[in-house]
């Protein structure tokens, strides 16, 4: 794959990055590549990548906590380089923030760099986004986790936003945050949880939480009411011992 980086143009390229972030893929070789191309200029340098393009490259790089690397720092001085209002798209200020948000969780200052206030624009959109999801529906897996909770007579929030994330269930007396893992989050493969799942993750563990991650087919497995009760005050009584 590495060998082949010089044949690929910056659409390709991102969704390369893209796809190995999603699948908590660490391509070294790649990004070891893409490091010396970008610093040699060999190929189409990082000039020639869309406004869009770069902050998926970040978020990406982020995702698989390369951000104290020369190439994150290419990649972001192009992003700081550019004029704030090229990176206008809601979903663009909505990986801009995230990849403040592993900085600040790996001790990366990139604040320091950015001159025109694009983090302070992504932080914004990204607040509005959190306020705007808290007024939806949950899954039908949080749902059902919710009353699970209720059931066990817990101090809850639903679809907490306190800690920078929308928590589909959070016991903030004990910084409990429970998640619901949907077909969406894991792998169908493995199983495993998908990048974006792990990053919140930390981002949620480097705030202070704890947490209570539940599969959804681990989930379906229990039979009847009484054995979710069971199985949620077992893995809240986990995190307190």
């Amino acid at each position: 794959m590495a060998e082949r980086l010089c044949e690929l143009n910056p659409r390709q390229t991102t969704a390369l990055l893209w796809g190995c972030a999603i699948l908590l893929h660490q391509p070294h070789a790649a990004l070891q590549k893409l490091t010396k191309n970008f610093k040699a200029n060999d190929i189409a340098g990082l000039s020639n990548f869309g406004p869009g393009q770069l902050a998926t490259f970040g978020w990406a790089l982020s995702v698989l906590q390369q951000q104290d690397t020369p190439l994150f720092w290419l990649v972001w001085a192009e992003i700081c380089r550019r004029p704030r209002a090229s990176f206008s798209k809601k979903a663009v200020h909505m990986q801009l923030h995230q990849v403040a948000l592993e900085a600040n969780t790996a001790g990366v200052d990139i604040a320091l760099y950015d001159k025109q206030g694009l983090l302070e624009a992504a932080k914004l959109e990204w607040d509005n986004e959190i306020v705007n999801k808290r007024s939806k529906q949950g899954s039908y897996y949080a749902r059902d986790i919710l009353t699970t909770v209720i059931g066990l007579g817990l101090h809850h929030i639903e679809e907490d936003a306190s800690a920078g994330y929308a928590v589909d269930v959070s016991l903030p007396h004990l910084k409990i945050a429970i998640e619901a893992d949907g077909p969406s989050h894991r792998s169908r493969n493995t199983r495993q949880p998908l990048g974006p799942t792990i990053m919140k993750q930390r981002h949620l563990q480097a705030a202070g939480w704890q947490l209570i991650t539940i599969a959804h087919d681990d989930w379906d497995s229990l039979q009847g009411r009484s054995a979710k009760l069971q199985y949620l005050q077992e893995k809240v009584g986990d995190l307190l011992a």
